[in-house]
């Protein structure tokens, strides 16, 4: 939706339709007239989409590598505000076999908080990891999920354990059904993802 009225003549208003002119069949890559019409220029000299835009916006192509990947992630420093949850992934970590130093804690990578096998040094072990849980992954590191994995096993409450939240949950309502206690206790004590 415009806040501005189908019939406005701001400056913003006019620029874009001069844009939109001048562009035709081909796409708007920037909000500057002398972008534009250098990127039109190109493209109809026979210069394709992406060569022409990279030039008239004289912006090089990104590469893709560990360089790119780490530029702005905090390693050494990540854990600055909480340092007792770095001091605990650490341990947890040295004491599975896996040496932190120099690399980072990626948590979504992590199965469980702590996860050892989520302190990362480089896209390889991203693109590894993802590809051995059959995860997905766009951006720095392409990998394509995997449909073929097993579903998860169920994870039910060991049948003691159930008996006696159920007996406690019939004596707490009295009138409700062993089905219907159990299925209150299952609600509320299974994890989130197993129900």
């Amino acid at each position: 939706m415009s806040r501005h009225p189908h019939d406005c003549q701001c400056l913003a208003c006019r620029k874009k339709e001069v844009l939109v002119a001048m562009a035709g069949d081909y796409p708007i890559i920037s909000l500057s007239i002398e972008v534009q019409k250098a990127y039109l220029e190109m493209r109809d000299n026979g210069v394709d989409h992406k060569l022409a835009e990279m030039l008239a916006l004289r912006s090089p192509p990104m590469s893709n590598t560990d360089r790119e990947f780490w530029h702005g992630k905090c390693n050494g420093n990540q854990f600055e505000q909480t340092p007792w949850v770095g001091d605990a992934y650490r341990r947890q970590a040295e004491d599975c076999g896996v040496d932190p130093t120099g690399k980072v804690y990626i948590s979504q990578l992590a199965d469980y908080p702590g996860d050892p096998r989520a302190w990362v040094d480089g896209r390889g072990d991203v693109q590894r990891i993802c590809e051995e849980r059959g995860w997905g992954s766009t951006g720095s590191v392409n990998v394509k999920a995997r449909n073929d994995l097993a579903p998860e096993p169920d994870v039910a409450i060991a049948d003691d354990i159930m008996q006696d939240l159920v007996e406690d949950k019939m004596e707490a309502s009295p009138g409700i059904s062993a089905q219907e206690a159990k299925e209150a206790v299952t609600s509320k004590h299974k994890p989130h993802w197993a129900k």
